[in-house]
């Protein structure tokens, strides 16, 4: 946890909240940092110049993540993201983070499918699941 964040960020509020094998816990451990090394692939889907800031593009490739797993709709992943717990500590939002429209997740698998990258967070996870010996289940289809 980094000394330097807010009592009200919720690795200081979830620390002991979510033990050592909580999917949330283990996905802010150990996926939420392979999805921070496909920032570079993921901003250059986006135009720095052309209108408001668009919402981070890791935490949306993190949102659809829990999305696909727990198989609920945009608008559900969205409120996950502003009002759930588990889902603000996996992703390493502040409490007081309150969300996107749920649309948004609909424009960015668009823009993943436009620009021919929707590999991107598929190649990303299967690259963490060899790094972490977890592919033995899947046998050499997850070895590309």
């Amino acid at each position: 946890m980094d000394s330097q964040q807010s009592f009200y960020h919720t690795s200081f509020v979830c620390n002991d909240l979510f033990g050592a094998t909580d999917r949330y816990r283990l996905f802010r451990e150990k996926i939420l940092p392979q999805l921070m090394k496909l920032r570079p692939q993921l901003e250059k889907l986006y135009c720095e110049n052309n209108g408001r800031p668009a919402i981070d593009p890791v935490l949306l490739c993190g949102v659809t993540l829990p999305q696909f797993m727990e198989k609920v709709s945009d608008r559900r992943a969205a409120e996950q993201t502003a009002y759930h717990l588990g889902w603000k500590s996996a992703l390493e939002l502040e409490l007081a983070y309150q969300g996107f429209h749920p649309t948004v997740l609909d424009y960015f698998r668009d823009r993943l499918e436009e620009n021919q990258a929707s590999r991107v967070i598929f190649d990303g996870i299967i690259d963490l699941l060899i790094d972490q010996g977890l592919d033995q289940a899947r046998g050499q289809a997850a070895h590309r």
